[in-house]
């Protein structure tokens, strides 16, 4: 059991989640579950997940996940445009 880390890794998630706000594009997390049975590095992810999602910002468990999901977004407002 370490959790000196979670500071560091506490303000990257801050520095994300103010970064994308100014960003004038979307942005996508991609983070693995919190599939872990260290109780500190469980809870870290969890509140992580929880930042993203106030932030509004999608969480995808892979690279795989976001890329299909994007897809599927620019799919639909493409087509709703007109654009496709």
């Amino acid at each position: 059991d370490h959790d000196g880390g979670v500071p560091f890794f506490q303000e990257g998630v801050d520095s994300i989640v103010k970064t994308a706000q100014e960003l004038p594009v979307p942005l996508a997390i991609v983070m693995r579950s919190a599939d872990t049975t260290q109780r500190w590095r469980w809870k870290t992810i969890m509140e992580a997940q929880e930042k993203f999602n106030q932030a509004r910002l999608p969480v995808f468990p892979s690279i795989a996940r976001a890329v299909k999901a994007i897809g599927k977004a620019l799919d639909y407002w493409e087509g709703k445009d007109g654009v496709a």
